[in-house]
């Protein structure tokens, strides 16, 4: 019997045209992009909450400061007219000493506390014991992830120092915590020259702001001069120039610009923050008035004087952020933003 032969016949092969490539990654980059908000929102909030958690750690070392001393530290060692009241610093108010150079021990910064020369302003330059060193030793609590701690005259052997993104409450008006047009002051749990107890918050410290974030300013050119690249005041936390602290005179992230004194950069050296409104230089520190800012979607982060954290909408009342600022108002409270 004669066996037929067998053909092969081979299968053919499957693949994806070119139209169908083409769809697929189509598809792909349609669920890129709807899922990149949600990631970039994810990222954003577990950057809010750290940021949330800095403040925490900062109120928990202002309690513990009062704990240890009685009373909260100082906005500003000195003021408007004390450059000739203390020799052994040597120089302007606006570079001595303020809040900031007070914490160390109390978290956990004790070596870098034992680092600074308190006879010293903090913008010394001397070297030996002098506080360089002190001035560009950045700490991670001081900095907010969605922002950034910056450096301010990067290599300049006086004026190199790191910026923080947290300042203190000075209360309802001004930096020089005066009357304000039909405004009065109401106390703050922060001042210059002398500093709060606990016991001096009269309207309770769950009503009380004291601390909020604030942006850091970039675009600091070397060396520092009016005429170059410099920030001006806004925040610098290093020392007493009035960045240190926030007022309630102003809402968080102001649409407008801050009241500082001295140097007005262009917008774009100013990490978003509407360009400052100059008012005039040294001489008026303490008719400056700075907002709380933050680079979070929608309000900044807060701590009050009993220690807790909330976030604040750019939406709160102007009048109920005032009452929140003020230690010995009276006001009622309601309605914050949140």
């Amino acid at each position: 019997m004669q066996r037929k032969a067998c053909r092969f016949f081979p299968r053919p092969l499957h693949g994806f045209t070119l139209v169908e490539l083409l769809v697929v990654i189509t598809i792909i980059g349609i669920l890129i992009a709807l899922l990149l908000p949600a990631v970039q929102s994810a990222r954003e909030a577990a950057r809010r909450m750290q940021c949330g958690n800095n403040l925490k750690q900062l109120a928990l070392g202002m309690h513990n400061y009062h704990a240890a001393k009685e009373e909260l530290p100082f906005g500003a060692i000195r003021f408007v007219g004390d450059e000739a009241e203390d020799a052994v610093r040597g120089s302007a108010y606006v570079h001595d000493h303020g809040w900031y150079s007070q914490m160390g021990p109390y978290i956990e910064q004790q070596a870098w506390y034992d680092s600074i020369n308190f006879n010293k302003v903090m913008f010394d330059a001397g070297k030996g014991f002098g506080n360089i060193e002190p001035r560009k030793y950045r700490m991670a609590v001081f900095g907010c992830p969605s922002d950034r701690p910056n450096w301010a005259h990067h290599g300049h052997p006086t004026y190199e120092r790191v910026k923080a993104n947290y300042a203190v409450n000075f209360g309802n008006t001004n930096y020089g915590q005066q009357d304000v047009s039909d405004v009065t002051f109401k106390g703050a749990p922060f001042s210059y020259r002398r500093s709060s107890r606990f016991a001096d918050i009269r309207d309770g410290l769950s009503n009380t702001l004291m601390m909020a974030e604030i942006i850091t300013t970039i675009g600091d050119t070397n060396p520092p001069h009016p005429s170059t690249g410099w920030s001006g005041p806004l925040s610098e936390t290093m020392a007493s120039e009035g960045g240190q602290v926030f007022t309630g005179w102003l809402t968080p992230n102001f649409s407008g610009s801050d009241l500082v004194v001295r140097k007005c950069p262009l917008p774009e050296n100013l990490n978003g923050i509407p360009a400052c409104d100059l008012i005039g230089q040294y001489g008026d520190t303490p008719l400056q008035a700075f907002a709380a800012r933050s680079q979070h979607s929608g309000g900044v982060n807060a701590s009050l004087c009993d220690g807790s954290v909330r976030f604040f909408g750019n939406s709160i009342d102007l009048e109920v952020w005032r009452a929140l600022s003020t230690a010995i108002g009276g006001e009622p409270i309601a309605g914050d933003g949140r």
